[in-house]
């Protein structure tokens, strides 16, 4: 038998593992685990293996994935001995950021001092390249285990993590595609723009309703496949609210070629949509303090978060949820759902502090957090990087720029 372990934040790493497991496994010799899942196999000298393929990604300063991270743990602990398997390492992350594609490198390096043997040399997949090293990884892959029905690359199969605030397109024919992962249909029944006075910047708040049935969490993004690449955009909404799941809202700026064919679509259009995967936050334990921390129309998912607590606890009183709100933007005109903040502000008793850019005011500048407090960050990386630095609580969040 052979095995294909994965480690992924946000599903790219999945949607790769998956499709090579697909794809290898015609005569069923191939079996494929999430790192951390199989350290309940006890088999930590992959004693029924003789080819490991380890795909693993990058998150926050250098990080293995949270599906990966036990696993690299114990990996530090593991005994040179007399490992028979035969391994390969592809390690995803982007060179923008420090530590490129550091846990990969980590577990390339420890299953060669074990004595695993490599049959292929460490491959990188730059993220800020579009990932243009992944193609030539899987024909290498193709050809040492003569696949020669293996297609490369569907790539309308695989999730990409690419910046959903940066739509830079490929082509100028803007379709949403209808793929496996995309196969649920909205209606667009309201736009609101926003236009500020002193900058060239428009917001558009869309509210969609969803034609199929569709379970969706404050914390996800919906997915719109353009031209083969997936493009993501934080929900705003929460299915607490009087219409449930029927009714979705994202927030976003116009910026580049798919933002400006949302802004230019008419009322009544519908179009194709898939899900994220969901995000941690759902699942956090509501009895320690919470900060949120965000930038631009990053307040976004914070939005939702926001109502499905409003919607959740009509006791207002009884609300004792510890929350604070760090959000930074150019002024005060430009604050993405004021009115909304203001009132909830007031509803749930939280607390929300704000930092303009105009005024040499910035968000990592005035962020205050417990010790116990988890920590809800949305924006790019560079203002969030002092913070992850800064604290050592469990911070969750959604980089623009991965």
């Amino acid at each position: 038998m052979n095995l294909i372990l994965y480690g992924s934040q946000h599903g790219y790493g999945t949607s790769i593992a998956e499709f090579l497991h697909k794809t290898l496994n015609i005569n069923r010799s191939w079996e494929l685990y999430q790192m951390n899942h199989y350290l309940k196999t006890q088999d930590l000298y992959f004693s029924n293996y003789q080819y490991v393929i380890i795909i693993i990604s990058t998150t926050g300063n250098g990080d293995p994935p949270d599906n990966a991270r036990k696993f690299c743990r114990l990996l530090k602990k593991f005994e040179p001995t007399d490992y028979m398997i035969k391994y390969c390492v592809l390690a995803l992350g982007d060179t923008n950021y420090d530590h490129y594609c550091k846990p990969g490198i980590f577990v390339d390096k420890q299953f060669g001092s074990i004595g695993a043997e490599r049959f292929m040399d460490l491959t990188t997949v730059d993220d800020g390249t579009q990932g243009k090293e992944l193609e030539p990884w899987l024909e290498k892959i193709k050809e040492f285990f003569n696949q020669d029905n293996m297609i490369l690359v569907d790539k309308m199969a695989l999730i990409d993590k690419t910046d959903h605030h940066n739509d830079i397109l490929p082509s100028d024919k803007i379709i949403a595609q209808q793929t496996s992962q995309c196969c649920n249909v909205v209606k667009i029944i309201d736009k609101k723009i926003d236009k500020f006075n002193d900058s060239s910047s428009i917001i558009v708040t869309m509210d969609m309703m969803i034609i199929n049935d569709m379970v969706w969490h404050p914390g996800q993004s919906i997915v719109i496949m353009i031209d083969n690449i997936p493009r993501y955009y934080s929900i705003a909404s929460s299915p607490m609210q009087p219409e449930k799941y029927k009714k979705i809202t994202i927030i976003f700026s116009v910026t580049g070629k798919c933002t400006n064919w949302l802004y230019n679509l008419p009322l009544e259009s519908e179009f194709n949509i898939g899900l994220s995967e969901p995000n941690d936050f759902i699942y956090l334990d509501k009895s320690n303090p919470v900060v949120c921390i965000s930038m631009g129309t990053g307040i976004a998912p914070i939005l939702g978060i926001l109502l499905h607590l409003a919607y959740g606890n009509q006791q207002y009183d009884n609300f004792s949820q510890k929350l604070d709100i760090y959000h930074g933007c150019k002024n005060e005109e430009s604050i993405v759902g004021k009115s909304f903040l203001d009132k909830i502000s007031k509803m749930l008793k939280i607390n929300i502090h704000y930092a303009f850019s105009n005024k040499k005011q910035y968000v990592q500048s005035i962020v205050s957090i417990d010790t116990n407090a988890t920590v809800y960050c949305c924006g790019k990386y560079e203002m969030i990087k002092s913070i992850i630095e800064t604290y050592d609580n469990k911070i969750i969040f959604e980089d623009w720029n991965q």
